[in-house]
């Protein structure tokens, strides 16, 4: 028996790995679309559902190295117990190359609607649309990304009897040691401006003090450890997201590191380049001075009503203030200060894109200066 994968753009490998998802799920003709982009490792994902008319439920497939995928089912079965909705996987090697498969079954809200065309997108897609919708259409990213965050409540539980532990214990990882950093190549020309603003010395020059202070009353059970956009995903609803790739899930760690990736994403990795370099940057430093956001908001309010920069604008800083509510909630409910909060998000914030700096996603400029105004604004 064989399972018809309708896709002939799929590598040859990937097909057989597909198909074998296929016949597991018992399924005799299946179509495969390529689902989100691929990432640092060079992981594919496809979702793989059945063809019209015939029944099942759709499948996120993983396709990976032998080693990469063995790092996501351990951190898959790590967060199983923690992560709200967490569907059950299954793991598929292939016989004669060196490559794995994982499969997900989706949250689905479709079920019923057999011929209905694919809905399927990641947080990343919905933020692209509505930024060219604008701000009227941001309901539902805002509620997609606060659902995404409510299915860590399980896992962001802070363990009070946890004893204080260095940053660098938390963020090895993120510091992305095995690449060069662009920063550093920039910095040796000495001092420069950039759009009005003035960086003198290395913003990355505190970053190795930085590691070694210590973090209190912070830890919780169980981080995500990669959650950025591309990693949450939604079938029908998107206000009903699946959580995606746990291969940096990760027990006892900081229950910021989620929140603050996730905002990276929004805020410099996603958001558009070509959006006015004065104005974001000036929303920046409002965002990094400000933590609520009230100040860029107004900032942003003042420009005119159809300029189609201030609805983008509008846009991100109401998805980044959605993030940040819910880590001060969770701050609230466990008798952190804003001080105390603000504090941790923004040297984990440091922390975090002196790894992303390192890679072409993060432009450049623009993430030189907020590490920059994020060591000035804690005097790191």
């Amino acid at each position: 028996m064989n399972c018809i994968i309708e896709n002939t753009s799929i590598a040859a490998d990937d097909w057989d790995l597909l198909q074998a998802v296929g016949l597991d799920l018992d399924w005799s003709a299946a179509i495969a679309h390529p689902l989100t982009r691929y990432g640092f490792s060079g992981a594919r994902i496809y979702l793989l559902e059945p063809k019209r008319g015939h029944g099942g439920i759709p499948q996120i497939v993983k396709i990976s190295t032998a080693s990469d995928i063995d790092e996501e089912i351990a951190g898959m079965r790590i967060a199983r117990s923690h992560v709200r909705r967490f569907s059950a996987f299954s793991e598929y090697a292939h016989p004669l190359a060196a490559i794995k498969a994982i499969s997900i079954p989706m949250f689905s809200t479709r079920r019923e609607r057999r011929n209905a065309p694919p809905r399927v997108m990641d947080a990343a897609d919905v933020y692209d649309q509505t930024l060219s919708d604008g701000p009227r259409s941001s309901e539902g990213l805002e509620r997609m990304l606060k659902e995404a965050l409510d299915l860590l409540d399980h896992a962001h539980v802070l363990l009070s009897d946890r004893p204080a532990v260095t940053y660098l214990s938390f963020c090895e990882r993120y510091l992305r040691q095995q690449h060069r950093s662009r920063v550093d190549d920039l910095c040796e020309v000495g001092d420069f401006e950039i759009q009005g603003y003035r960086v003198t010395g290395n913003p990355k020059s505190v970053l190795g003090d930085l590691l070694e202070q210590r973090s209190t009353g912070f830890t919780c059970a169980l981080i995500h450890g990669d959650l950025h956009l591309s990693n949450i995903v939604a079938d029908g609803d998107i206000t009903s997201p699946t959580l995606i790739d746990y291969a940096w899930a990760k027990r006892s760690s900081h229950v910021l590191i989620d929140h603050v990736m996730l905002e990276s994403s929004l805020r410099i990795m996603r958001f558009p380049r070509s959006v006015n370099p004065r104005l974001t940057l000036a929303v920046d430093r409002a965002l990094i001075s400000d933590f609520s956001g009230d100040e860029a908001h107004r900032m942003v309010g003042a420009l005119p009503e159809r300029s189609i920069t201030r609805q983008r604008l509008e846009v991100m800083i109401g998805a980044v203030r959605t993030v940040r509510k819910r880590a001060r909630m969770l701050a609230k409910d466990n008798q952190i200060s804003d001080l105390q909060l603000e504090g941790e998000y923004f040297k984990l914030m440091y922390i975090i894109l002196c790894g992303q700096e390192k890679f072409d996603d993060y432009p450049l400029m623009r993430t030189v200066i907020n590490l920059d105004l994020l060591q000035r604004r804690f005097s790191i």
